[in-house]
């Protein structure tokens, strides 16, 4: 099996295990306010089998490793784990995903920077996502990209 958004040059990349897990994908945890209020705030757990990959970055960089699990029916990554040069845990990120006219969309990542204790959310709410398969495949070239 080909993880083709695994596949980078600037890393390098072992299966550690591959195995059924109850994963949790925590969510964070805030009152919800005027802007906050249609967010989803609860955890859930993903019982499925996950594939537990290490990268290791092959030049120095903010991490030495992180532990990604994912979704092996989906190949989707649901969490990962990064951590510094001694061992230490120093970032968790989870992901969440839709599905909206046959595309898997990320609307959901929350992290949490775990030396300093900030948190991270970015949410795209379902109702706002537009998807342009319409477009013809000629669309996305080298020039188009360079655009964005």
């Amino acid at each position: 099996m080909v993880l083709a958004f695994l596949i980078a040059d600037d890393e390098t990349h072992k299966l550690i295990s591959e195995q059924f897990l109850n994963l949790e994908i925590e969510k964070a945890v805030f009152t919800a306010g005027k802007y906050s209020k249609n967010i989803p705030l609860d955890n859930y757990k993903i019982n499925s089998k996950f594939m537990e990959i290490e990268s290791t970055p092959k030049i120095e960089t903010w991490y030495s490793k992180r532990i990604s699990f994912i979704e092996s029916e989906t190949e989707l990554e649901r969490k990962t784990i990064y951590f510094d040069k001694n061992g230490k845990l120093i970032l968790t990120v989870y992901r969440d995903f839709v599905e909206i006219n046959g595309e898997i969309i990320m609307n959901y990542r929350y992290s949490i920077d775990n030396v300093s204790g900030s948190e991270r959310l970015i949410y795209i709410p379902i109702q706002t996502i537009k998807t342009n398969r319409n477009l013809p495949k000629s669309f996305w070239n080298d020039s188009t990209l360079a655009n964005l």
